[in-house]
């Protein structure tokens, strides 16, 4: 699609957005991996009044992420995992550029959500939540942090295309680990919710 489709699409919604407070989440993927599209749709959807987030993991050069600041309301954080060599061993790419990008944010007051994608073996360690809300008390912008369990919603598709799910040997996070997971983030002084 392209910009002005986007546009179009999004202000069929303008009077739900004005009345619920709500606006539109640029998600992906990574948006911020196509600056110059993004911060086109961005701009434009600032011209029509509507509120921006952005949903990323932000692994991406600064210079994207600074000129579009203007025009976006709050980030939606990925942190996966807090030291260096785990996140790279398990996405194939460092934490530091991340990390150094959530400082910059924060030191412009931006709003950000930090989102844990809670993998059961991977990432779930009690030693990582602490690392993760330790780093998030240092980020002065911060409103809240949700964690996002594993879920296998996917494997019907899989199923459906006769592929093999990779990830079924993951369980899923029981409950009870959750809240008590929620409970230590919230231990830190932050809101803390869990996401479906």
């Amino acid at each position: 699609m392209t910009v002005e489709e986007l546009l179009e699409e999004a202000k069929k919604d303008i009077a739900f957005y004005r009345h619920s407070g709500g606006g539109v989440i640029l998600s992906g993927g990574e948006p911020l991996l196509n600056p110059d599209f993004t911060l086109k749709l961005l701009q434009g959807l600032k011209e029509e009044g509507i509120n921006v987030g952005i949903d990323t993991c932000g692994h991406v050069p600064w210079a994207s992420i600074e000129q579009m600041l203007p025009y976006i309301d709050f980030f939606l954080w990925d942190i996966k995992h807090m030291d260096p060599e785990r996140h790279k061993e398990l996405t194939g790419v460092s934490n530091k550029l991340i990390l150094s990008n959530a400082r910059a944010v924060s030191q412009r007051n931006i709003p950000l959500y930090i989102r844990v994608p809670v993998i059961p073996g991977y990432n779930d360690s009690e030693e990582n939540i602490r690392a993760i809300c330790e780093f998030a008390q240092g980020l002065s912008s911060v409103v809240e942090v949700h964690l996002i369990p594993l879920h296998h919603l996917g494997k019907t598709r899989y199923d459906s295309l006769n592929r093999p799910y990779p990830i079924a040997h993951i369980p899923l996070v029981p409950d009870s680990v959750l809240q008590d997971m929620k409970r230590l983030v919230e231990s830190y002084g932050f809101m803390c919710s869990i996401q479906a």
